[in-house]
């Protein structure tokens, strides 16, 4: 029985010239997407050669795989991250990501983080990509706010959410009625922990109805305030 010794390889059609002569090939030129046909005619010991045989080499288009450019938010916002071009996706495991396979998922960090995730296609080829989350400098965010909270307990809306409050810490927020009585003051507010929702300074529920509010970051030309509606 012979053995082969020797192979010709061509690329894209047969005959067409020879781009290689060896046992083993490894495409070094540039592929189209989609098909690629290599053919081969090999010889054997005795000098025998074989009629032209081929492979389709496919090669998929990655180039639409990606995340979203980096992005820089203000301390305490919330973004969506984001891929596209594929069929699947799949985050690296991060508590700020509840669905690691979901394609947009919300995040809201409270340092700068990257967030990694895998992309799949339709014909199984995976590409890499990555979002990097900074922050603005807090002089160059704004505190804004929603006018009416439900502070009803179910967990939607609950209490007096301040934008971009994160990025003050050291910060105190006082609640007033409509005669200017100052009700609560609530020191470090952070849209976490440290809330109004919707009792005065002994625990107690305060009444349904327009209450103010003043918050001071310790900057004259940052502090905000505003009017909010408690809803009961």
């Amino acid at each position: 029985m012979e053995t082969m010794t020797s192979a010709d390889w061509y690329v894209g059609s047969y005959p067409s010239s020879i781009v290689y002569t060896g046992v083993t090939f490894t495409p070094v030129i540039t592929l189209n997407v989609g098909d690629n046909y290599i053919y081969a005619i090999t010889t054997d010991s005795s000098g025998c050669t074989t009629i032209p045989d081929s492979i389709d080499y496919f090669l998929s288009d990655t180039s639409l795989m990606s995340a979203i450019d980096d992005v820089v938010i203000c301390l305490g916002a919330e973004i969506d991250l984001g891929a596209s071009g594929g069929v699947s996706y799949l985050w690296d495991s991060h508590p700020d990501i509840n669905d690691v396979t979901a394609q947009n998922p919300a995040v809201k960090p409270d340092m700068e983080t990257t967030y990694k995730v895998q992309i799949t296609d339709v014909y199984g080829c995976v590409k890499t990509d990555e979002v990097h989350v900074s922050f603005m400098d807090p002089d160059s965010c704004v505190l804004n706010t929603f006018n009416a909270f439900t502070p009803n307990g179910d967990g939607n809306n609950d209490f007096l959410y301040i934008e971009g409050i994160e990025g003050y810490p050291g910060n105190s927020v006082f609640i007033y009625n409509r005669w200017g009585d100052r009700m609560i003051r609530i020191d470090d507010y952070d849209n976490e922990d440290n809330v109004w929702d919707g009792t005065n300074a002994f625990g107690n529920d305060m009444k349904a109805g327009t209450y103010y509010f003043v918050v001071d970051v310790g900057n004259k030309e940052r502090n905000f305030a505003g009017w909010a509606q408690l809803i009961r």
